[in-house]
């Protein structure tokens, strides 16, 4: 399929404007060391616990949907204290998350605007609680150029990809 430079911002544009009509993303680390510990099974749980909490779920964004957008990642890159959860627009990252946690984020985070502490990561030599990736030394030491969008966008959605300004650099060559 060939896309023209005029396409590919058509198909930002509606995947900008169908983001924004979504209350919060839940996004779900689904890199290697996640998933062997149990990344999907969370995933799963949050399209199961989010309906019932009465919120709608959106699993792919196909319009305006109002809601909560639950998606996977690539690799979020801090492997040995995963499954990682991000919540958005927040920018809340939660670490070892559990199946059996994903009601409490819903109840108390996507509903409620708060915290749940026990989630979050504390920094071993000072014992800091981090709210989020950029208060995190792990993170706060990376420069990622290449891989930018790992960890971020749905490897499995290319309009996310699009999006973010991928392939519009080969309107450059041309």
């Amino acid at each position: 399929m060939n896309l023209t430079l005029m396409e590919l911002n058509k198909i930002k544009e509606n995947f900008n404007l169908w983001q924004t009509a979504t209350s919060h993303r839940i996004v779900v680390c689904a890199g290697t060391g996640c998933l062997v510990n149990g990344s999907l099974k969370v995933y799963e749980e949050f399209q199961k616990c989010i309906p019932k909490s009465g919120l709608d779920v959106i699993v792919e964004l196909k319009g305006e949907d109002k809601g909560v957008h639950v998606s996977k990642s690539g690799c979020q890159g801090f492997c040995q204290i995963g499954p990682l959860v991000t919540i958005l627009p927040e920018g809340i990252f939660y670490r070892s998350v559990k199946p059996k946690d994903v009601e409490d984020i819903v109840e108390t985070t996507i509903k409620k605007g708060q915290l749940v502490h026990r989630l979050l990561y504390i920094e071993p030599g000072t014992k800091k609680v981090c709210k989020g990736t950029d208060e995190i030394p792990f993170y706060q030491k990376q420069r990622r150029f290449v891989l930018n969008n790992c960890g971020v966008i749905d490897p499995e959605d290319i309009r996310e990809y699009i999006a973010r300004g991928g392939y519009h650099a080969s309107g450059d060559g041309v």
